[in-house]
């Protein structure tokens, strides 16, 4: 299985040849990290994002890529939320970015959603790609992680493709790892964390009918009609997320799903326990890996 790691791909050269053959235009990218690559659209955060907007002249219905590395999202999202077309990638999100930003990331998401921007978590790189096709406003969540160029071919061999879900293939961006929806308690769990999802899911089969295991790809999907018919019977909702779990984030999921907020658990990363800037090591001293996550769910 071929496999990349999608932020050290968006902060190098080679991911805007990446564009070129996938055939993604952009009016304008602006790149914090400092790129040798001769392109008139391709602007660098040397000076404050407002300044480029209004010394390029940018206007509000341009397509914008922004690509973060060490700044956070709050250094740009205010002057971007205006724009009815942009696409921020942040290269080290969540648990990647202690130890490498200069603040940490761990509580971006409730005002990005305020403000209308779609949340996507990719747990392959054809996500990715397709995700930035999309127009609208999109915060791509990347956690400096190896994950799959296509989940279509994870574990397959010559050449034959494996399904790891039947609804995948008309629902992409939305797993059902495993697929119980008369269960009692449900597990939401956020798609860029992909690989410890499957594991997860391979230690909670020691109880098949317990639990209904989902990874979202996209937070435009919580209110589908493919999740809402999952939840009926549902009892417990235990989502796992790699921010600091704020009342507002409750609500906001108790409220796309049309639930009580009562009926949520919040599972995210003890991140006061991390000593390591190393990715290897940090799923572990946060207790947000596989085994640390199937002690916590209980």
């Amino acid at each position: 299985m071929h496999s990349s790691n999608l932020s050290k791909l968006v902060t190098h050269e080679y991911f805007f040849e990446l564009l070129e053959q996938e055939n993604i235009h952009f009016d304008w990218i602006i790149s914090e990290r400092k790129i040798e690559r001769q392109q008139d659209n391709l602007l660098f955060l040397e000076t404050p994002i407002g300044e480029l907007i209004q010394e390029y002249k940018i206007k509000k219905t341009d397509s914008i890529l922004v690509i973060l590395d060490q700044l956070t999202v709050s250094f740009v999202f205010k002057e971007l939320e205006i724009f009815e077309n942009v696409k921020i990638l942040n290269a080290f999100d969540g648990i990647s970015s202690i130890g490498y930003k200069v603040s940490c990331e761990l509580g971006a998401y409730y005002p990005l959603l305020q403000s209308g921007f779609d949340l996507l978590f990719p747990f392959d790189e054809n996500q990715f790609f397709t995700g930035l096709l999309k127009t609208g406003k999109k915060y791509f969540s990347l956690i400096n992680q190896e994950i799959a160029d296509s989940i279509y071919t994870l574990g397959a061999e010559e050449d034959e493709l494996v399904f790891i879900d039947k609804a995948l293939a008309e629902q992409p961006a939305m797993i059902s790892l495993i697929n119980n929806p008369d269960a009692e308690h449900h597990i939401l769990m956020m798609g860029n964390y992909f690989e410890e999802a499957v594991k997860l899911s391979q230690y909670l089969l020691e109880k098949p009918q317990a639990y209904h295991l989902t990874l979202l790809g996209q937070t435009s999907l919580l209110h589908s009609e493919q999740l809402k018919n999952q939840i009926t019977k549902m009892k417990k909702l235990t989502i796992i997320l790699d921010q600091y779990p704020d009342s507002d984030l409750k609500n906001f999921f108790a409220q796309e799903l049309g639930i009580s907020h009562e009926l949520i658990i919040f599972i995210t990363p003890d991140y006061d326990q991390i000593r390591s800037v190393f990715s290897e090591y940090q799923l572990s001293e946060s207790a947000f890996d596989a085994e640390a996550l199937l002690e916590r769910i209980g």
